[in-house]
């Protein structure tokens, strides 16, 4: 097994893993520090960049969170619950209809899912939507 790799500077900012990794203007004086999310040398860059190739490179092995978690529903030895299709106590509300007709290629749509409960919930999942931007 591969040792983990021992990195001079300090981690990328967080964040989107497309987001562009940047040299800080104020690099010689920089009052942010530690706290500024540009990089403060051209070494500091590169191994930023090394490092967000090692972490898309790591995402992509694990697969996406939808396919983690069904492995893990349809493993033998899971103790979780099968998935369902409503919970008691939980409400699902989705604004769109279930049933479009598309009259152009490349059309698009959004839904909106609201969930509301007085259950403290945990662990649900929407499948097959790795894609979600908020409502």
């Amino acid at each position: 097994m591969n040792e983990p790799h021992k990195w001079e500077f300090r981690p990328p900012p967080g964040g989107d893993v497309g987001e562009e990794l940047v040299i800080c203007r104020d690099k010689e004086m920089c009052r942010l520090g530690v706290m500024c999310p540009a990089a403060h040398s051209a070494r500091e860059l590169e191994e930023w960049k090394k490092r967000k190739q090692e972490q898309i490179r790591k995402q992509i092995q694990k697969g996406t969170y939808s396919d983690r978690i069904l492995k893990e529903i349809f493993s033998e030895s899971s103790s979780l619950p099968p998935m369902s299709t409503s919970l008691p106590g939980v409400k699902v509300v989705c604004d769109m209809k279930e049933n479009l007709k598309f009259v152009t290629r490349n059309s698009s749509a959004v839904w909106c899912y609201h969930l509301s409960s007085h259950l403290f919930l945990k662990g649900i999942s929407l499948l097959h939507v790795e894609n979600l931007t908020s409502c």
